[in-house]
């Protein structure tokens, strides 16, 4: 639907930019019997020959349980106190994939370790495969379940030189939805905790098969239930050769992460995939490998004007006239006045927001927007919020509170539906960020990154702090390292 400009008010676009929602997530109680069961399920604790028990009591004494949860809270960058505490307990009640994280543990397997995935011993040893869906679920229409088993698929194949096709006879990879025990020596457990689980490559028969547990209820597109697609995507990387990682964005982490209209693979999870089975080749008629070519530009000087997301979870990065393009491991470059109708030649800053499906592009105080690439209006700013400055650097959402700021030289603004808030502006070295900030983007995983000359900052809005930083050639468009 396009909308005219003139029938558009601001206030209309400011009103729903600075509304935020958050989804509680229940709890219950753990007891030291049902730690136990959780540890020894997901191989934190081994029944070996060290302890030959089945329970709780037969361990050799309380610190061999201590150890195994202190594993739990590295692995999972939690406070290594070896107790049952709150975050410890809110972690164990996460739903989550039936695959244990035995190859993962960081107190393990810390020395020497620089990457969070991890591949299984084994891979397919051919880049063609083929798969089924031997039973359904009553939750969804099977066309909608043929479709997200073939999306999820298309997630890995997009990212490396994989080609995995649906056929009927023998293949590579059997699917189904079982309840309980059903005969392959890891029962569920019915509605939440384990999800699905899925087999490495290299096992025999049971090698690619993928197993859902039919006692959840399976969504599409929806808060509500359990999302298929994000499941069937990440089983589908254990079904190629992927083991979990710790990267807790990563579509292979093992806790479901909620619904996510972009259910996309992250930067560790192409990494994994490409290790396995190599970079994409050929993407066009040309031969050429557009997901490294003409890059030389960016990698040389790194520094970006504006990034955001369009609504289908592509990313877009602009510079100058140009705009990158960045979805499932492959980089597109082009104008941005070819891409995008009746945008502005440079552009300042950009946002996406989700309540919406809305990306505006913004120069100085014009906004120009769009659902995908498809022209939907544009507007001022500044005829609703008259104290923001003439043109900004970056704006973005305060992932923790869903609070709306821009940035313009060294001092940061937020935005309400009725102005600017009081006490600002403020100098950014008051809230621990870079003392310039060039652009910025709230990911989908709630992390908010920071853009400053060619370096990157991973902000975390629960503690104000910076977590980590890197150079923004290197890890976002795949350069070399300086």
């Amino acid at each position: 639907m396009k909308i005219n400009q003139m029938k558009l008010p601001v206030i209309f676009v400011i009103a729903y930019l600075c509304y935020g929602e958050a989804s509680p997530i229940a709890k219950k109680n753990v007891t030291l019997t049902d730690a136990y069961n959780y540890l020894t399920k997901y191989k934190y604790i081994s029944q070996n020959s060290n302890t030959g028990g089945s329970s709780v009591t037969d361990l050799k004494s309380p610190e061999e349980l201590s150890e195994a949860i202190k594993d739990l809270q590295c692995t999972w960058g939690l406070k290594e106190t070896g107790d049952l505490d709150e975050a410890t307990i809110e972690l164990m009640n996460k739903p989550r994939c039936g695959v244990p994280d035995n190859h993962m543990m960081c107190r393990r397997h810390a020395v020497g370790r620089k990457r969070r995935y991890l591949t299984a011993e084994q891979k397919w040893p051919r880049k063609s495969l083929t798969y089924k869906v031997n039973g359904y679920s009553p939750d969804l229409p099977r066309n909608i379940i043929d479709s997200d088993i073939e999306k999820a698929f298309k997630l890995w194949t997009d990212a490396s030189q994989l080609t995995i096709s649906k056929q009927a006879g023998k293949v590579d990879m059997d699917m189904n939805f079982h309840h309980g025990d059903h005969g392959d020596g890891a029962p569920f457990d019915g509605p939440s905790g384990t999800l699905a689980h899925a087999f490495f490559p290299g096992i025999g028969d049971i090698s690619g098969d993928m197993h859902f547990d039919d006692a959840e209820k399976f969504t599409k597109d929806s808060y509500e239930g359990v999302n298929f697609l994000w499941v069937a995507a990440h089983e589908a990387g254990h079904a190629l050769g992927l083991e979990h990682s710790n990267s807790v964005d990563a579509l292979m982490a093992p806790f479901y992460q909620g619904y996510n209209p972009d259910t996309s693979l992250r930067p560790d999870d192409i990494a994994g995939i490409q290790r396995l089975y190599g970079k994409p080749v050929k993407n066009d008629e040309t031969g050429e490998d557009k997901a490294s070519s003409d890059l030389d530009e960016i990698c040389h000087d790194s520094r970006i004007d504006a990034i955001t997301r369009t609504k289908d979870g592509t990313v877009y990065i602009f510079k100058g006239k140009v705009y990158y393009e960045l979805k499932n491991g492959k980089i597109f470059k082009g104008l941005t006045a070819n891409k995008f109708k009746n945008a502005p030649t440079f552009i300042d800053a950009a946002l996406y927001n989700a309540r919406n499906g809305w990306t505006l592009l913004i120069e100085g105080t014009n906004w120009f927007g769009y659902k995908n690439d498809e022209y939907i209006g544009r507007g001022d700013l500044r005829k609703i919020v008259k104290d923001i400055p003439y043109k900004m650097s970056s704006i973005f959402y305060y992932p923790s509170s869903n609070d709306l700021f821009i940035t313009h030289k060294s001092f940061y603004y937020k935005l309400t539906s009725l102005g600017v808030a009081r006490v600002y502006p403020k100098k950014l070295s008051s809230n621990n960020f870079p003392h310039k900030i060039d652009a910025a983007f709230t990911h989908p995983n709630g992390k908010l990154y920071l853009f400053n000359g060619d370096k990157y900052y991973e902000f975390d809005s629960n503690a104000d702090r910076i977590n980590k930083s890197g150079h923004t050639g290197a890890d976002w468009f795949n350069c070399n390292k300086i």
